[in-house]
C-alpha cells in the first residue's frame, strides 16, 4: 500500500484533528489498538499507524477470538496477525468462549464478548507499566448515533443521551466522528482488503441493523446532536463544582 500521499484524505486530517481535540495520546505513550479484522478497525489501525509519527505514541494490537464463529473467526485472528506482520507491529491473540461465559454470569453474548475484550485489553496494558497507555476501540458515527437512540428508547437522562465519550480512563475512540461511509471510501481509496463478518441474528444486531441503515443525514444530525448534549453536560458540571 502507498502511504505517499495518505496525508491528503479528508479521514486522516479529520481523525488527527479529533485525536488532538481530545487529548487522546502524549509524546512516548503506547497505543493498544482492539482489532476484529473488520472495517472499522482495520481503518483505525491505519490511521494509528499513519499518526503515530505525528503523536510519538507506538502500537500494539489486541486481536479477541470469541469462541463463536468456527473456522471463519480463525481467519479472521489469522488475517489480522498476518496484517501486523507486514506493518512491523506486536500482536497478541486472545482465545475466549464467549458463550459458556455468557451462561456462567447470566447475560448476553454481546455482554459478555464486550467484557471479555475490556478485559484482554487490560490484561494487555499490564505489560507496558511506567508507560502512559491508552486502548483504541473503533466505534464511529454511527456506533455514536445508535447509542443515543438505544438510550432513548430505554428511558435516559441528559447522560445517556451524550452517548459514547471520545474519551473515557484509558479508553480512546479516534474514528467517533468518521462516518462507515468514510471508513469504506478510505479503505477502497488506500486499496485495503478487510475481513467481512456475517451479523449474528441476536435481538440486538437485527434493532441494529435497522439504525444503521437510516439514512446517513440523519445520523450525522443525531451525533452532532449527542456532541452538543455531552458538550453542555460537562459545562453544568464544572460550573456546580
Amino acid at each position: 500500500m502507498d502511504h505517499n500521499n495518505e496525508r491528503d484524505f479528508q479521514l486522516l486530517r479529520q481523525a488527527e484533528s479529533f485525536m488532538r481535540q481530545h487529548q487522546m495520546t502524549e509524546p512516548g505513550s503506547h497505543v493498544i489498538a482492539g482489532v476484529s479484522g473488520g472495517a472499522d478497525s482495520i481503518c483505525m489501525l491505519l490511521v494509528l499507524l499513519h499518526l503515530r509519527d505525528v503523536f510519538k505514541y507506538e502500537v500494539s494490537v489486541v486481536h479477541v477470538e470469541h469462541g463463536i464463529r468456527g473456522e471463519a473467526a480463525h481467519k479472521d485472528a489469522a488475517f489480522v496477525s498476518s496484517f501486523c506482520r507486514a506493518s512491523g507491529i506486536e500482536c497478541h491473540i486472545r482465545h475466549f468462549q464467549v458463550p459458556e461465559y455468557a451462561r456462567a454470569h447470566g447475560m448476553s453474548e454481546e455482554e459478555a464478548g464486550r467484557c471479555l475484550r475490556y478485559q484482554a485489553f487490560a490484561e494487555e496494558k499490564k505489560r507496558f507499566c511506567g508507560k502512559m497507555v491508552r486502548i483504541a476501540v473503533a466505534h464511529n458515527l454511527e456506533d455514536h448515533a445508535e447509542t443515543m437512540l438505544f438510550h432513548l428508547a430505554r428511558g435516559t437522562g441528559i447522560q445517556g443521551l451524550a452517548s459514547i465519550a471520545p474519551v473515557r480512563g484509558d479508553i480512546i475512540r479516534p474514528l467517533l466522528q468518521v462516518s462507515r461511509v468514510q471508513i469504506e471510501t478510505y479503505l477502497s481509496q488506500v486499496g485495503q482488503f478487510v475481513r467481512m463478518r456475517r451479523m449474528r441474528a441476536t435481538h440486538i444486531a437485527e434493532i441494529r441493523f435497522v439504525i444503521r441503515y437510516c439514512p446517513c443525514f440523519w445520523m450525522s444530525t443525531i451525533a452532532r446532536q449527542s456532541t452538543c448534549i455531552r458538550r453542555r453536560s460537562s459545562c453544568v458540571r464544572s460550573m456546580a463544582i
